[in-house]
């Protein structure tokens, strides 16, 4: 099974998905969050870094209203700034081969929304139609967003267990992830700032245009960090 992020990973999102988040709760909120390393954060996913925000600045979680009224701002403001999402090389290709041979179940599993899932995969010409995607609309931990991916693709799959599970991403928290579940992991550095490199990470290349080389990592059930 292959598992993809999507900021980062398959669109090169990740920039404008911050600013479009910082925008959105600044002024809904009234609060300057300056720029934000998202690392800082315990759960980089868009529900975990709301509910930390909430708890630093309100001391409580959001309500219903405020959450939707947060999500549709910033969905309004990443439709204003579409144009700047584009695919990472080699994106759909690797996903459209992978998809059409039998050998792989293909899944998403996001820290975004549900929303801006669908419209970055939407833009870069992904049909979400038929595909599992997992969002931080499910869960705000990554390691919950990607098992249920993996146990939604079974039940999809009418398998019990796959014989190798790879998840691809671009953050230090993606690969934390994979390493928390036990699973493969190939890191995108599309923007080349040797970060999953730096942690450790095994497996790392620019975009995704070299399938072969992700085909042999993933038939080495490729580990998550170097030994």
């Amino acid at each position: 099974m292959v598992i993809f992020d999507i900021d980062g990973t398959i669109a090169d999102s990740v920039i404008v998905d911050g600013e479009c988040f910082v925008e959105a709760f600044e002024s809904i909120f009234g609060l300057s969050l300056s720029t934000p390393d998202w690392k800082d954060f315990k759960h980089v996913t868009d529900s975990g870094i709301t509910d930390e925000l909430f708890s630093i600045h309100f001391g409580r979680r959001p309500n219903t209203e405020e959450l939707n009224t947060l999500i549709q701002q910033f969905i309004s403001n990443l439709h204003q700034r579409s144009n700047e999402i584009t695919e990472i090389p080699g994106a759909r290709d690797a996903i459209a081969i992978l998809n059409q041979t039998a050998k792989y179940a293909i899944a998403f599993a996001t820290g975004g929304w549900k929303e801006s899932a669908y419209l970055k995969l939407e833009h870069i010409g992904l049909v979400p139609d038929n595909l599992v995607i997992i969002t931080a609309s499910d869960h705000f931990d990554r390691s919950e967003i990607i098992k249920s991916a993996i146990d939604q693709s079974l039940v999809s799959s009418r398998l019990k267990r796959f014989d190798s599970i790879t998840y691809l991403g671009d953050g230090t928290w993606d690969m934390e992830a994979a390493s928390q579940l036990d699973i493969g992991f190939i890191g995108i550095d599309y923007k080349a700032n040797n970060k999953l490199k730096t942690a450790g990470a095994k497996h790392v290349l620019k975009d995704l245009n070299e399938l072969d080389q992700i085909l042999n990592w993933i038939n080495e059930k490729a580990s998550p960090k170097a030994n």
